[in-house]
């Protein structure tokens, strides 16, 4: 018997898409704009030119999403001016409708912009996600007159190039080379995660850092480190030995090495103690399934 519970590997992306050439791009025409439910706010029907829109990807069980989403709901209230949209996509339930419809009345207030779910087809998640070479939830889409000008994480630039944008100080230009620059930096961390070659991998890593500062950081307000690429992957990595091991029922008394190595870890990070007695508890009281 397994547990059915996700195991945290790394917050690197939610889900995976089926692998296809990037044919999107920062200034190509934005696709259209398709959806089978809006399930909070006015359908937006389309891009009118004249005005700024940001339409960002996520779903109900992407644990990135739902911390996004205040954040997403204050750049809303703070930026009257431009339409918000949350685009559900890859739900898993089988009452999509449902489930998505109960989330976002749990939110309240807190998910305050339009809310849309994605066709039967994955319309949205085909033109969009793939067509863009985006391989995680959660990811913004910033649209100005009809055009993709910022394509990343709601959480790691959005805001800035809002503020740019409206300012109008934004350079498209620059914004497609990081755009360019933050893919590499995805699969670097991929590599990293994967455990490739360290010496190959500390070669990459200088040169993206290289790039970070001539472009005066590929996220904004975030320097980039291999180093603590390599602390993030190390916490990954024993987080997940850890939680295998709960969910293979070994006692406290065997996962105590496992418990230090991941406390060791998150201090190498500079991040607050887990509460690994609660994430035991919830591994082990999680449901159990026969296996087929």
């Amino acid at each position: 018997m397994t547990h059915t519970f996700r195991l945290t590997l790394a917050a690197l992306a939610a889900f995976t898409l089926t692998a296809s050439a990037a044919t999107l791009s920062i200034g190509d025409p934005a696709p259209a704009l398709k959806c089978a439910k809006w399930v909070k706010g006015d359908a937006v029907a389309g891009f009118d030119p004249a005005k700024l829109y940001v339409v960002e990807f996520w779903a109900t069980w992407c644990g990135p999403c739902k911390a996004s989403i205040p954040h997403l709901t204050e750049m809303a209230h703070k930026y009257k001016q431009v339409t918000f949209i949350g685009m559900d996509v890859s739900e898993h339930a089988a009452d999509k409708v449902a489930t998505v419809t109960k989330f976002v009345t749990g939110m309240g207030d807190q998910m305050d912009y339009h809310v849309a779910m994605d066709t039967d087809e994955a319309f949205m998640n085909k033109n969009w996600m793939a067509a863009a070479g985006q391989t995680g939830i959660p990811t913004a889409f910033l649209v100005q007159a009809g055009k993709i000008i910022w394509i990343g994480h709601p959480m790691g630039g959005l805001e800035g190039t809002l503020a740019e944008v409206v300012a109008g100080k934004f350079d498209q230009a620059k914004a497609k080379v990081r755009a360019d620059a933050t893919k590499r930096v995805q699969a670097f961390y991929i590599k990293a995660m994967k455990g490739g070659d360290q010496a190959e991998l500390r070669k990459e890593g200088q040169e993206i850092e290289a790039l970070d500062r001539q472009l005066g950081g590929i996220t904004a307000g975030k320097k980039f480190s291999t180093e603590d690429v390599f602390k993030q992957v190390k916490f990954s990595h024993t987080l997940r030995d850890f939680e295998l091991a709960v969910v293979a029922g070994k006692s406290d008394a065997e996962l105590a090495p496992l418990e230090a190595a991941v406390k060791a870890a998150a201090e190498g990070m500079g991040r607050k103690p887990m509460d690994l007695d609660a994430l035991k508890k919830q591994i082990r009281s999680a449901p159990a399934r026969k296996q087929p």
